[in-house]
């Protein structure tokens, strides 16, 4: 195996199924750990990713990668500039949607919504009381996102190419 200097050596260290709903049978919930860099159970504040149309969890494998690598000035070191003023690490989760097509069929879209909705619950059983969560979308991920708001403890959405005023296409009548 050829030597890859930096390479995002991030994996999904804990597999956290969301077992109250059927949807966890289609669906899941990945939280993303460095490699030999940080710890494996949650730390830090909590940030999910959601993915687009046809989109994976391993899409978020280099923002999680880079996130640690700030944080952490050596192996589970975490950077003096970090750690002085308190600012934690983030806990990178991301949803797994099998690849679903979501841009152009509605009920896709309200199966990934509801099971986003019992992953942000059981992300928020793993914290104290009144942790807040940031949500990052990619496309169709973002709609999905924004369809979770208002929430009283998500207190960020962030989007990347997402279509927040019409669908990609109008093949269904529901979009």
């Amino acid at each position: 195996m050829p030597h890859v200097a930096n390479a995002a050596l991030v994996y999904p260290a804990v597999w956290a199924h969301v077992s109250d709903t059927p949807l966890a049978a289609r669906y899941s919930l990945w939280l993303y750990r460095e490699v030999a860099w940080e710890p494996t159970q949650p730390v830090g504040r909590p940030i999910l990713f959601i993915p687009g149309n046809a989109g994976s969890s391993h899409q978020v494998r280099s923002i999680a990668s880079s996130a640690a690598r700030q944080f952490y000035s050596a192996p589970y070191d975490p950077s003096p500039e970090f750690f002085a003023r308190g600012i934690p690490p983030l806990d990178v989760y991301a949803l797994e949607f099998n690849e679903d097509f979501s841009a152009l069929h509605a009920p896709t879209l309200q199966a990934q919504s509801t099971y986003a909705a019992h992953a942000i619950n059981y992300i928020f059983s793993l914290y104290p009381p009144n942790t807040s969560l940031a949500l990052l979308g990619h496309s169709m991920g973002g709609v999905v996102a924004a369809s979770l708001l208002p929430h009283p403890h998500i207190n960020a959405l962030i989007t990347m190419s997402t279509p927040h005023t019409l669908p990609p296409a109008r093949f269904d009548s529901r979009m």
